[in-house]
């Protein structure tokens, strides 16, 4: 299912780039390469098909951001849609939601069987996905998970502008829009590109 799929790897140093590498590595993926450059997050955005980018958990803060950043905020939309993922070691739920709540697609718990790691990941394909774009907001429909009561997410009762994408992504075709939709009666929701690069991650680490 992953074949044709490129995959990121971010560790927070060699070792945990290794450890990411030795387990996705089996999972059927084309190619797999490291995103940090010199420090630098690079994306190719002229990469064919589908990227995943995979996230150990570990990655310093600021780091993490700047992962968020470069996809969330990219122009090209088979990157800004691309499945994001962490990789945690066991912990408590409330970190789990704190990851959703950045805007990750899935958050997957190690150590864990290869097959169910593959096909959490297959998951991601061949299916419709809603993402959400307020001001301070681009990512998947945080009302996946049951999350306790946020006031920053006023859009869902119309009190906030939004657009709402519906999107199919496939390792072929790379990234589809099937639906756009802005809703909403409150302000108008700022371009994400247009607003402060920290923006998603900043609102990740208020909550």
């Amino acid at each position: 299912m992953l074949e044709g799929c490129h995959a990121y790897v971010v560790g927070r140093d060699e070792e945990h780039d290794y450890s990411l590498m030795q387990t996705v590595g089996t999972l059927g993926f084309t190619s797999l390469s490291k995103l940090f450059r010199k420090g630098v997050p690079r994306v190719d955005k002229t990469r064919p098909g589908l990227s995943f980018f995979l996230v150990h958990h570990q990655l310093e803060e600021q780091a993490m951001r700047s992962v968020i950043t470069a996809v969330r905020c990219c122009d090209s939309d088979p990157v800004r849609f691309a499945p994001l993922v962490v990789f945690l070691d066991d912990g408590p739920f409330e970190l789990v939601l704190r990851y959703v709540r950045f805007g990750f697609d899935d958050v997957i718990i190690l150590p864990e069987r290869r097959e169910l790691v593959a096909s959490r990941l297959s998951g991601q394909l061949d299916r419709e996905v809603t993402y959400f774009k307020t001001h301070d907001y681009f990512g998947p429909d945080r009302r996946r998970m049951e999350l306790p009561p946020d006031p920053s997410e006023e859009f869902r009762n119309g009190r906030r502008s939004h657009t709402c994408y519906t999107i199919i992504r496939s390792p072929d075709k790379g990234v589809r829009i099937l639906r756009k939709e802005t809703c909403g009666s409150g302000p108008a929701a700022a371009d994400l590109l247009a607003a402060s690069p920290e923006a998603i991650a900043a609102r990740g680490e208020e909550l």
